[in-house]
């Protein structure tokens, strides 16, 4: 356990270096670009150049499989390493194995004489087949075995003990630091809600929390992958491959802190803004604020139409400083997003232009009794794209705000408040009844109708016709949402006033007098199934 806190340390300490150190790794001369090293069992021995041909890569890769060959010969004296010069190089070997040649170039890439370059190169042969001989020894590799074991017992109590301190700092949050969590405002204004900081926090405590197993993970990785000859390369090879990562991403991000750090500031500033306005045009809509010669109907379509602009002005300030702006992919990618808008944003631009249209004209407002097309129902909502009716029968129907704008809206509750809506039916009456009687009957069926006003009640003559005089009875309502039902229960009482009387209704046309006038006397009101009502408490019957 000891150890493995020993090489976290190290690693945690030794990573700035490793991210500095990769500027050295990463080719940046042509020299650099044509040498590779010669890796046996994870660790470089030497580095070689290669040729146009020959590829150093591939000249390192043979020189290593060369030395491991030789070192896993049980027949090769590993001091017998000979060095041969020849005219321009020296060629290396061991017993029968020819191990590598090495050239003048090289040796002045390392700044060393071809004679004493060679003589490095040599013993850095002989410990390497030492070295390669020793670690797969039985004895050795059961105390690697030995080792490797413990270090996943260390590490799984350690896990453990995380786990239980993950779920403690839990606990304390939820318990301790939940109640402190307040709404970030300014006077009424609200910034910041409780449940979005909270949040926050809560990411970034579980962030934190897989940090930590990350790195336990990574050094238990490490150090036993590290322990065996066949998986030593592998090991050494996972900090290259965090580390380069790792230093990308540093350096992009403080690259582009600056410009992080101005929209920040951006989103910062726009949302006091919108929070400001939207306070404000609310107080304008529960008319807690008034302007002269503006609707309070008006606050929040004109609130969503400038939180547009303030959207639009915010992009075009911020598109600047949006980290990989100016890349050819971010331009692509945003006018190929600007055709799709073109291309299938026709009906929607139309559906909101005839929102606000809908909305700055006043042909109706929320709760106002409309009839447009078919549909006759109470305005529920006006929204950008479409406005939502519930008809009489209580359907809800979602009518597109340009088709509003293309027909005539008939308006039953615009007036409401100056007149009342009057409700109108027509009756064809024959010429042998006096007109003053028809009037008679009429304004008697409309004085016992419910939900009506009777005294303003009044009949036209609408017209002379070949068989029959057509009579309108006018009744104002209290009512328009109830309209079907008052024209239901004034139809019911002209019925029976006109039989009461003994007046046939001739609509809706007529052609000769039949035997019998077509009319329902009082006696047969209540023929069966009908059911008569009950008695009032003066003893009459009630309608």
């Amino acid at each position: 356990m000891k150890r493995m806190f020993t090489m976290l340390m190290m690693q945690l300490t030794l990573l700035p270096g490793f991210i500095v150190m990769a500027d050295e790794i990463l080719p940046k001369t042509e020299d650099d670009i044509v040498m590779a090293p010669v890796v046996v069992d994870g660790t470089p021995l030497f580095r070689v150049r290669g040729m146009s041909t020959y590829p150093a890569e591939k000249r390192a890769a043979e020189a290593a499989r060369a030395i491991s060959k030789a070192a896993a010969d049980p027949t090769v004296d590993p001091d017998k390493v000979i060095l041969t010069p020849q005219a321009d190089r020296v060629q290396i070997s061991c017993g029968k194995h020819s191990l590598i040649y090495l050239i003048k170039s090289e040796a002045q890439q390392e700044q060393f004489t071809l004679e004493n370059y060679s003589l490095v190169v040599q013993k850095q042969i002989m410990d390497a087949i030492v070295r390669y001989r020793h670690e797969r020894e039985p004895a050795a590799l059961w105390v690697k075995i030995f080792k490797a074991t413990g270090m996943i017992v260390v590490a799984l109590f350690l896990f453990l003990l995380w786990y239980r301190f993950s779920m403690a700092t839990k606990r304390f949050l939820d318990n301790r630091i939940s109640s402190l969590v307040k709404d970030i405002q300014i006077q009424k204004l609200q910034i910041v809600r409780r449940q979005h900081l909270w949040r926050a926090i809560q990411i970034l405590f579980g962030l934190f929390e897989w940090l930590g197993i990350a790195i336990m993970l990574y050094v238990l990785v490490f150090e036993v992958l590290d322990l065996f000859p066949w998986t030593r390369e592998i090991s050494q090879s996972l900090l290259k491959h965090f580390a380069f990562p790792l230093r990308g991403l540093t350096l992009g991000i403080l690259r582009q802190l600056p410009n992080l750090i101005f929209l920040l500031v951006l989103l910062l500033v726009v949302r006091f803004v919108m929070g400001l306005l939207r306070a404000g045009f609310q107080s304008i809509a529960s008319r807690q604020m008034h302007f002269a010669g503006f609707e309070p109907e008006w606050a929040m379509a004109t609130y969503r139409l400038i939180r547009l602009l303030v959207v639009v002005f915010t992009l075009v300030v911020a598109y600047p400083y949006i980290p990989g702006s100016s890349t050819e992919a971010f331009k692509a990618c945003s006018v190929f997003l600007g055709i799709l808008f073109s291309i299938g944003s026709s009906s929607l631009i139309a559906n909101v232009m005839a929102g606000y249209s809908v909305t700055y004209r006043r042909a109706f407002r929320v709760g106002d009794m409309i009839k447009t097309g078919e549909h006759i129902g109470e305005v529920l909502e006006i929204r950008l794209m479409a406005t939502r009716v519930r008809t009489l029968k209580h359907e809800e129907v979602i009518i597109p705000n340009s088709k509003l704008i293309g027909e005539e809206v008939l308006n039953y509750s615009s007036l409401g408040s100056l007149q009342r809506l009057i409700l109108h039916t027509r009756v064809g009456i024959g010429y042998e009844v006096s007109w003053r009687k028809v009037e008679a009957i009429l304004l008697e069926a409309a004085s016992i109708s419910q939900g009506v006003c009777p005294d303003g009640a009044f009949v036209l003559i609408k017209e002379l016709g070949d068989f029959a005089v057509s009579y309108e009875l006018n009744v104002p309502c209290v009512d328009p949402r109830r309209m079907a039902f008052l024209y239901t229960e004034l139809h019911k009482n002209i019925l029976d006033a006109f039989n009461k009387y003994g007046v046939q209704i001739m609509t809706p046309a007529y052609e000769a007098d039949t035997p019998a006038p077509k009319i329902v006397t009082p006696d047969r009101w209540y023929v069966p199934p009908a059911t008569p009502p009950a008695p009032s408490a003066t003893g009459h019957q009630s309608r």
